[in-house]
């Protein structure tokens, strides 16, 4: 089992800790693999913006190690942000690092206009730590998430080992944007690959084609899980999916 899965479940188990930390009193045709369309960009049209009972969902940073100096968190060898929502909606996901750190400043209901509390647990052998602190300014220093803190509740040393970060929750509306913009990256990236694909069979290229077909594959399981997410938020929103579960294609 690859490392980043095993501090991924270790800081799920530490998740209700870290959610009360957070919480408490301080201060057209789409492609497809099986060749049937699937939602177009406008069958997926987001939630009126005055909907209160919607999801809101927690995100999850799970890094091999950290450190801090100077009021900077530096997460490193965390592979992708995880998210999953509230009670009752059963939904989960994930995005990359890259586009946590673009759609930081984004709309109005930005995390910059409203920055999030979160709780980071460092895991060592006596067990966990718990510390609270507001997040700012995320960048990426060599591929490792980095945020300007401020710590709430707790400290911290200089380094330390692996760990996850809880980050406060998001709603629905700003997470079908980035979901969309996920979708649209996603198709082009499928249109490119397929370009590539067909230019390798024309030159009788065969070990060519045939890595690329495995590439597109992939590329059309991450999209239609993208899709997914949207059209089943929407029906567990609206009463229509009774189970309410997102799952993996």
């Amino acid at each position: 089992m690859k490392d980043w899965l095993v501090y991924a479940l270790v800081g799920l188990v530490a998740v209700g800790l870290a959610i009360g930390l957070i919480s408490g009193p301080v201060d057209g045709d789409r492609p497809s693999d099986s060749g049937s369309p699937v939602p177009t960009g406008a069958e997926l049209e987001p939630l009126e913006p005055q909907r209160e009972n919607g999801p809101r969902f927690l995100f999850v940073a799970s890094g091999s190690s950290g450190s801090l100096e100077c009021g900077r968190l530096r997460l490193a060898g965390v592979p992708f942000v995880v998210f999953f929502s509230d009670r009752p909606y059963r939904m989960a996901g994930h995005i990359s690092v890259e586009r946590l750190v673009d759609a930081w400043d984004e709309g109005e209901d930005s995390f910059r206009s409203d920055p999030p509390n979160a709780a980071l647990s460092v895991f060592g052998a006596s067990g966990s730590t718990n510390v609270v602190v507001e997040l700012k300014h995320p960048f990426l220093v060599d591929g490792d998430l980095t945020f300007d803190i401020t710590i709430l509740q707790g400290s911290l040393p200089a380094s330390f080992g692996p760990c996850s970060l809880f980050i406060d929750t998001l709603s629905y509306e700003k997470l079908f944007s980035l979901m969309l913009e996920r979708a649209n990256r996603q198709e082009q990236e499928i249109s490119d690959v397929k370009d590539r694909l067909e230019e390798a069979r024309e030159a009788g290229n065969d070990e060519e084609a045939q890595m690329l077909q495995i590439q597109l594959q992939e590329l059309l399981r991450e999209y239609s899980h993208t899709v997914n997410l949207e059209t089943n938020a929407e029906r567990t929103i609206s009463g229509d999916n009774e189970e309410g579960n997102i799952r993996q294609p």
